[in-house]
């Protein structure tokens, strides 16, 4: 998809807010989201590649580096010709979870057979395969034109003085990020916790993250939903407390078989504050490849920061204290998000 960028929040506009100078000539919108694929599925496959072969660490983890740069840039044009695919309010975010979600649902079964018929080798090999098959999807691909339906968008009209604002742009910066470090809880903390409070095998830990990955991706479908009719900042503000409150409750169920109430609770807020604050970032941040780059930054970091915090709390204060933590953060961030819709509306927001 090479067609141009949205017709709402565009900057020739003067509707798009100043964004910070490593995202003003993103890779992305110079290229087009084919060349960025096709530069980043060569670059995935040759790391894969290097790292199915490599011998020690000297050269696996310039691999695994490759590696992470190719599937960040394949996100990334992924996203945007999403985007331009499907513009309607919270439909790109939509499609986009329920696709990795599916996808990673594939790479976790995937896994645990190449590793256990081929060992360690086989998922880098298997990882080649992909990258070597998604660059000749990307070398055959032909442009083709965005749909744009007004009629379909979100019930939030974009204003030159929402739109341009700065501080409602870092605000979307910030719930993505935390958005993000919350899924150290299903990442780090929930296997810990389950294993050493209810002496979880890995079968049992297996079945539990099977079902907060099943209601993520089930619930992506009726918050792209709400975020049409009622907005994004809504639905912000209400997957941050929906998750805020499924963290608190993990920590006191009497047994496993009660974590299944507070992990639905978290997955489905966690998939709603996803949707949301990248709904947000994308109208906000114009609507091209330097608001999909905003959106790939700040999950990847969320993703770095808050594994790392929760695995330093757990060895500090035990299993339970990134719960505490993340859960008094996100009922933060759902508090000031009820705030910005209760003291501005959601015209203020600007995500049209």
């Amino acid at each position: 998809l090479e067609a141009g960028p949205l017709a709402v929040g565009e900057e020739e506009a003067g509707h798009a807010p100043s964004l910070p100078p490593l995202c003003k000539h993103a890779l992305v919108d110079r290229a087009g989201p084919r060349t960025t694929a096709t530069v980043g599925a060569a670059v995935l496959a040759a790391g894969s590649t290097l790292a199915a072969t490599a011998g020690g660490e000297a050269l696996l983890l310039p691999a695994r580096a490759l590696q992470g740069s190719g599937v960040a840039l394949l996100a990334t044009a992924g996203l945007l010709s999403v985007l331009r695919a499907l513009p309607a309010g919270g439909a790109a975010m939509t499609a986009f979870n329920v696709s990795a979600g599916v996808g990673g649902s594939f790479g976790l079964y995937a896994s645990g057979v190449l590793t256990s018929r081929s060992g360690w080798q086989g998922i880098f090999w298997f990882s080649s395969f992909l990258g070597l098959v998604m660059l000749g999807a990307a070398l055959l691909a032909r442009p083709g034109r965005a749909r744009n339906r007004p009629a379909d968008a979100s019930v939030d009209e974009p204003t030159p003085v929402a739109a341009g604002s700065t501080p409602a742009l870092f605000g979307a910066l910030a719930a993505n990020l935390l958005v993000y470090g919350n899924y150290a809880i299903w990442i780090v903390a929930l296997p810990l916790f389950a294993a050493a409070r209810f002496g979880a095998g890995p079968a049992d830990i297996g079945l539990v993250l099977l079902i907060v990955n099943a209601i993520h991706l089930l619930g992506a479908f009726p918050v792209g939903r709400v975020i049409r009719l009622r907005g994004a900042a809504v639905s912000l503000a209400v997957g941050l407390a929906t998750a805020a409150l499924g963290m608190a409750t993990m920590t006191i169920v009497p047994d496993q078989r009660w974590l299944v109430l507070p992990l639905a609770l978290y997955a489905f807020g966690q998939v709603a504050g996803n949707s949301s604050a990248g709904e947000l970032l994308l109208r906000l941040g114009g609507g091209g490849g330097r608001a999909v780059g905003l959106v790939r930054l700040t999950s990847d970091l969320g993703l770095v920061v808050g594994p790392a915090a929760a695995g330093m709390l757990t060895d500090g204060f035990g299993v339970g204290a990134p719960f505490v933590v993340l859960a008094l953060c996100a009922a933060v961030g759902a508090a000031v998000a009820f705030i910005a819709v209760s003291r501005w509306g959601r015209r203020a927001t600007a995500i049209g």
